[in-house]
């Protein structure tokens, strides 16, 4: 294995101390071992600080970096800094990889370009309950993943629409973000992988997925967990779209591809807002009130208007 490419593990912590000895031990146990795994502690005010160092000591291939709270694109971000690894795998503090993942993805990597990102499988478990797993964030045992083999347009298209995988599913050359100079977006409070994935595609990357059954990511619910922060996720997707057409704007696609990938963005932007609204009461202070930090007064209004005229209507044509 010491010939083998380098896989720099990127693991963003804020007080998920708990979950560091598991964490850590699973890395251990990859059957791939040629990996560095880069934690960086965002701000924990837990004893996080004291068990990565206490695991620095005894396992010479973690390195630790605290930073104030800044989120969890930062700390990414000063992660692929300190990377040296020729592969990049995104990792929650919290979750967890297949003991072959890395082995079995990197044996697919290296045959492939360097634009070419593998993606596999993931699945969701219950604190406490690694060995129960479910497709799906819901655990209604529902197939969601879409399988990606290429890019271009039509995938662009697919991407702007829906994300499509989560942050450890993919494995990403580290030369390759490096020659296109892409980061996560720090003033985002969702979505940042989502965004980082289209900023791929718009660097000519392309999306290959990896089905072998024993390749997958492990991502734990629990209740601290950022995604089930409701108010993150509700408004996570206007602020998203909104970066989405600032990034269209300035890539090289054609004008026409790009008016026809804003429209769709727009229109999904729109569709988002209103969902917003609709779940609004105007005797709702605190509702309202989020709308407009979140949205801006000028937003808020418009579409409160816009919700109120089409609920008149639909009572006018029911009478």
């Amino acid at each position: 294995m010491q010939d083998s490419p380098k896989v720099s593990i990127i693991i963003p912590s804020f007080n998920y101390g708990r979950f560091l000895t598991e964490l850590l031990t699973n890395l251990q146990s990859q059957t791939f071992q040629n990996w560095e795994a880069i934690l960086v502690d965002d701000g924990s005010t837990d004893d996080t600080q004291e068990q990565a160092e206490n695991f620095c000591k005894l396992e010479k291939r973690i390195s630790y970096f605290k930073t104030d709270n800044r989120g969890n694109a930062a700390a990414r971000n000063i992660g692929l800094s300190h990377a040296i690894g020729d592969f990049i795998q995104f990792l929650d503090a919290d979750d967890l990889l297949s003991k072959d993942k890395l082995y079995l993805q990197v044996e697919q990597a290296i045959r492939l370009e360097e634009n070419m990102i593998t993606y596999t499988d993931l699945a969701y478990f219950m604190d406490q309950c690694p060995d129960k797993l479910y497709p799906d964030f819901l655990m209604t045992g529902k197939e969601w993943m879409p399988k990606f083999d290429g890019g271009g347009l039509e995938v662009l298209e697919m991407l702007v629409r829906n994300n499509f995988t989560a942050i450890s599913c993919p494995l990403i050359s580290r030369k390759f973000i490096l020659e296109h100079n892409i980061r996560f977006e720090e003033g985002l409070d969702s979505k940042v992988d989502w965004l980082f994935w289209i900023e791929c595609l718009l660097a000519n990357a392309s999306f290959r997925y990896f089905g072998d059954i024993r390749a997958k990511t492990m991502i734990r619910r629990h209740d601290s967990s950022i995604t089930v922060r409701q108010d993150t996720l509700k408004f996570g997707e206007v602020n998203f779209r909104e970066k989405v057409s600032s990034i269209i704007e300035a890539s090289r696609l054609s004008q026409e591809n790009k008016k026809k990938l804003d429209i769709l963005n727009e229109q999904l932007k729109k569709w988002e807002t209103l969902r917003i609204i609709e779940e609004v009461r105007i005797n709702n202070f605190q509702g309202i009130n989020a709308c407009l930090k979140k949205l801006g007064w000028k937003t808020t209004l418009i579409y409160l208007l816009k919700h109120y005229n089409y609920r008149r209507k639909s009572r006018k044509g029911t009478l």
